[in-house]
């Protein structure tokens, strides 16, 4: 619900929400924010494709820790903003664009959201190095776990 308040006040948005269910539509119509998607969840590859065709993925839950949603919206070249329950962007340019610090802030959330949006081909630009860094220290994990 948060996060329906946050796009509330971004100005023509459009909330796609999968799974969709009817609190969360009834609270969207009493914040006059447009919300639409799918009633029901999808298959994993299903779920990806529909992630795709959207401008940004908003996953800022206090519930997750490391959470694969925002690894996989960025693989697609959709910015995704996050909460700070995970590991993957401390310390980097990245954090910056895709972090909320405090999930319980409408106003952060729509802030950040704004901001991803706004710098959207440097976030998905940070993101590939970032993955490429990442691949490289995790499989250098992989290969001291199994020397052990």
């Amino acid at each position: 619900y948060t996060q329906i308040a946050a796009v509330s006040l971004i100005d023509n948005a459009v909330i796609d929400m999968v799974p969709l269910n009817d609190e969360a539509v009834t609270f969207a119509k009493s914040l006059n924010v447009k919300i639409q998607g799918i009633n029901h969840s999808l298959k994993r590859e299903d779920l990806l494709k529909h992630m795709s065709e959207v401008d940004i993925v908003s996953y800022v839950t206090l519930s997750e820790c490391s959470p694969m949603l925002p690894l996989e919206s960025m693989e697609m070249g959709i910015p995704c903003v996050c909460g700070n329950n995970h590991h993957y962007f401390i310390n980097s340019e990245l954090e910056n664009y895709v972090i909320v610090k405090n999930e319980d802030n409408p106003i952060e959330i729509k802030k950040q959201i704004l901001k991803c949006l706004e710098n959207k081909d440097k976030v998905i630009k940070l993101y590939q190095e970032f993955r490429k860094n990442n691949l490289q220290s995790s499989n250098q994990d992989v290969k001291k776990f199994l020397e052990m």
